[in-house]
């Protein structure tokens, strides 16, 4: 496979030094000449070169390294960025460029440049990257320290992709969803395999940690998504374990993820607080006020409605083994169906029931009810007003319903 190499050019002349890559080496006057050698040494063939500078760039000498290194050279020349005008010009120019590159894997250069064009090409490639358009394999920068006759490549992607990580952590906080993990887990397993091949031991352990808490996350969503509450509370512990131990470990190893799975493990944490020790229809009318206040509102509907039934099984069904109340599950599955029934013939008095309390549990149920097939059939947004009604009646029903039930437990 091909890759292409995305390089910054500066101007100046540069001394011939020692560069390293891992454990090769390669002596050269220029880093992105260097650095395609040193690739090719580990089995990453380089088949295009995007060179971005300004006029003043040192064109001559990198067309000169790069003409004998058998890689097709695009030249984008950009103004310098002194003004805001010349600023959009260049991020313009830059992203026509690279949106053409899509699907393609993508290495950069950010060692030679001009001032601010490593940042912007970073900013560039890391948009285009996380919205699909490239697959960024690597961004290396050439350390240079000074006196020094070595520069060593360091590679800056890892920050970049696990900073997708931050969208799913506020996505999360937000609407209490957790997506596109799968692309994440994907590129750290890749690193891990990286520095397993590379003998790094303890990176390659890190590594596969966060891949086993990121897996881990991904299942908490899927829970979430189907509305399984028992599934969800009781991985929530475990989730909050693996992110404790992993708090300390990407402190040290991977700064950027830190406040990342600080966030996650506060938001999960808040939620495991409000509900724990409690009976599985108080939690299922917990995460629906949640999914409310996110604007998640069939989610919302559906636990009402799941935490309204679980209340009337508990409290009518014959048999009940109380699981309901001390976990977070029902195993009365068999009777929910017909409690279901009972609460709506209730609701629509064609039976009388002696217990106000459940008479008023299953007018709450029938409005619930109503509410969710509106939802459902488009009836309730059929209508740009229809959105702030739909979401005033659904906080007043589930109101009622907390009062309700707080009350009777």
């Amino acid at each position: 496979m091909s890759y292409v190499l995305v390089a910054t050019l500066g101007a100046g002349i540069w001394r011939e030094v020692t560069y390293l890559l891992y454990d090769r080496t390669t002596q050269d006057n220029y880093a992105t000449s260097a650095l395609i050698k040193l690739l090719r040494e580990l089995g990453i063939d380089i088949g295009q070169v995007i060179l971005i500078g300004t006029k003043g760039s040192s064109w001559e000498l990198a067309l000169n390294k790069l003409r004998n290194m058998r890689v097709s050279i695009t030249r984008i020349v950009v103004p310098e960025g002194r003004s805001a005008d010349e600023l959009k010009e260049l991020y313009y120019t830059v992203l026509s460029e690279l949106m053409k590159l899509k699907d393609l894997k993508v290495i950069a250069d950010l060692t030679h440049a001009f001032r601010h064009h490593p940042l912007i090409l970073l900013q560039i490639l890391t948009l285009l990257d996380q919205l699909g358009y490239i697959d960024l394999y690597a961004v290396y920068y050439a350390l240079l320290p000074v006196g020094s006759q070595e520069a060593t490549f360091i590679n800056l992607v890892e920050a970049i992709k696990l900073e997708s990580l931050a969208l799913n952590a506020l996505t999360f906080k937000l609407s209490y969803r957790i997506l596109g993990l799968n692309y994440v887990i994907e590129h750290v397993n890749k690193l891990r395999a990286i520095a397993h091949k590379m003998g790094d031991k303890r990176r390659s352990e890190v590594y596969g940690k966060l891949s086993a808490l990121l897996s881990a996350l991904r299942n908490i969503g899927t829970l979430l998504n189907a509305n399984h509450v028992y599934g969800f509370v009781n991985k929530i512990d475990e989730v909050l374990r693996r992110l404790r131990e992993y708090e300390d470990l990407s402190r040290k190893e991977i700064p950027t993820v830190y406040p990342i799975i600080a966030s996650i493990e506060d938001t999960l944490r808040k939620f495991r607080e409000s509900t724990q020790k409690r009976p599985l229809w108080e939690v299922q009318i917990r995460l629906a006020e949640m999914y409310l206040n996110a604007g998640r509102y069939v989610s919302a509907a559906c636990l009402l409605r799941e935490g309204l039934l679980t209340y009337a099984c508990h409290k009518i069904s014959k048999g009940c083994k109380q699981t309901c109340v001390n976990s977070v599950r029902c195993i009365n599955r068999g009777q929910r169906e017909y409690v279901s029934q009972t609460l709506s013939m209730i609701a629509q008095k064609r039976i009388e029931y002696p217990d106000e309390e459940i008479v008023q549990v299953a007018q709450l149920y029938d409005r619930v009810i109503n509410q969710r097939n509106k939802i459902v059939h488009a009836f309730v947004c059929s209508e740009e007003e229809g959105v702030p009604e739909l979401q005033r009646s659904l906080k007043e029903l589930c109101s009622k319903i907390l009062k309700l039930i707080v009350k009777g437990t």
